[in-house]
């Protein structure tokens, strides 16, 4: 009877343990991942509140981050609201959650940007895109305009054919074109006469936007390979319209990117003025061979930029310290670091302690990279150190405008006078040596211990575990006496 006790309760008890490992690898094995889903924000003044609804919930914050999180894959949508006249971009959407996620989200005041993406060129009975058109058969002749801002734009293309420099035919089609999309602005032509004729194309939108771009039509004549030579500018102000010459060929606009249509050669191009600033190259030449390139166009603001430098002069040469009844030459320059010439004066002002010494305004007219050099001249009575401060103006239409500020200071010792004395044969030294007081700091150094590491999940697993199974031994050895004791 005991021995049958022993060995049921022995079963029992190994059952037992295999259940409770098998339940706690279960366990882990069975839980749901938990994915992140942040939306960073920017454009918003600092502090202001904005809301994100996810996935049927909503959450507000006046910080740049809201984030939720979402229990496995899933595919939700998201919307965000105007704040205030700030549109944000994207403003709505649907995304697929398998893994934590960030979404920029823009914000920013209602603004159009208007792009012509590319010519579209449809014969109208068949819908068929063609490169080369046939004399009395009509087309569908425009351009994709693409909005790039966060409003609805009405824009107007005035698009004209040319031929041989004459007019063939104009249309002006209009649309509105919301945020983020492409609409065609074209009209009907039938080509009477075999030809390379010129499409030209303005598109024009509210508030003072407007595009430009020309493209070859080839009637009769099969068309030459040609290739895009964009050029894309960085430093204007939104909106701001410019210009590019490429081998007398002028293209205008307010967007960031001209293109030209142009087959494979070497090309000579001119970038435009624009008020109050500079085209870092304003003049280049390019090469294009069988393929498209692009040319990066970096404005800079025109400044003017006066930079003030000081030293002091005694009989040619630089000199630090100064001594009292000596004239010196006090040197100021002044140079035009900026990219745009200017005019303004360098004010000097010298003291000793309380007194002025010196007080002058000097004139100057600089064109970048000019620099002039003023003589001053300066004599001083006591053994005060002398301070210099120079302080640059640029003279403008709201009067002059500070641009550069430095100080220098320098020491003036008593010049020595001359006198005779009388030598006695009995002469007297006194030498006194100073005493060297050496003070030694005592250095303090602070240990700190690292940190005791918290133990892991799994590593309180394994633990639970060995503790089981040396619980599970004792019983069994306890089980396997009581067997032995018949």
């Amino acid at each position: 009877m005991r021995q049958i006790l022993g060995f049921s309760l022995l079963f029992l008890l190994m059952w037992s343990f295999i259940g409770l490992i098998a339940g706690t690898f279960s366990v882990e094995a069975s839980t749901t991942p938990t994915y992140n889903v942040t939306f960073v924000e920017s454009g918003l003044p600092a502090g202001t509140m904005w809301s994100v609804t996810f996935n049927g919930q909503t959450k507000n914050s006046t910080t740049n981050e809201i984030t939720f999180q979402v229990q496995g894959e899933a595919y939700p949508s998201f919307s965000i609201p105007d704040v205030g006249r700030y549109i944000p971009t994207p403003s709505q959407g649907q995304i697929l959650v398998n893994s934590s996620l960030t979404i920029n989200v823009t914000f920013a005041l209602p603004f159009v940007k208007l792009v012509i993406t590319k010519l579209e060129v449809v014969q109208q009975s068949t819908g068929t895109t063609v490169t080369e058109l046939q004399p009395g058969t009509s087309y569908v002749v425009g351009v994709d305009v693409q909005n790039q801002g966060n409003v609805n734009a009405l824009a107007e293309a005035n698009e004209t054919i040319l031929l041989n420099g004459k007019l063939v035919t104009s249309d002006v089609p209009i649309a509105s074109i919301s945020p983020g999309a492409t609409d065609t602005l074209s009209f009907v032509w039938t080509p009477s006469t075999s030809g390379i004729y010129t499409f030209l194309v303005n598109v024009k939108a509210s508030p003072n936007i407007s595009i430009s771009a020309s493209y070859p039509l080839y009637v009769g004549v099969s068309p030459q390979k040609t290739y895009n030579v964009s050029f894309v500018e960085t430093g204007l102000a939104q909106g701001t319209e410019w210009s590019v010459t490429l081998n007398g060929t002028v293209k205008s606009s307010t967007s960031n990117t001209i293109t030209f249509q142009v087959p494979s050669g070497t090309y000579t191009y001119t970038i435009g003025n624009v008020t109050g600033y500079l085209a870092k190259t304003v003049t280049g030449k390019l090469t294009v061979v069988n393929g498209s390139i692009t040319v990066q166009v970096t404005f800079l603001p025109l400044v003017f930029r006066p930079v003030a430098t000081l030293y002091i002069s005694y009989n040619g040469q630089q000199v630090t310290q100064l001594k009292t009844n000596t004239t010196y030459d006090l040197i100021v320059g002044v140079k035009n670091e900026g990219n745009a010439t200017g005019q303004g004066y360098v004010l000097v002002v010298a003291s000793q302690g309380s007194i002025t010494v010196l007080n002058k305004a000097l004139n100057y007219t600089l064109k970048p990279g000019q620099a002039e050099n003023f003589t001053l001249l300066i004599n001083l009575n006591s053994t005060s150190p002398l301070s210099v401060s120079l302080t640059t103006y640029s003279s403008t239409p709201k009067g002059e405008v500070p641009v550069y500020n430095s100080s220098s200071q320098f020491t003036v010792i008593q010049q020595p006078t001359t006198t005779k004395t009388t030598t006695s044969t009995n002469t007297t030294t006194n030498t006194t040596t100073p005493t060297k007081t050496n003070t030694t700091t005592p250095t303090t150094t602070n240990t700190t211990s690292p940190p005791t590491p918290k133990p892991s999940s799994s590593s309180s697993n394994t633990t639970l575990i060995i503790g089981i199974a040396v619980i599970v031994i004792v019983i069994i050895a306890i089980a396997v006496i009581f067997l032995r004791r018949k």
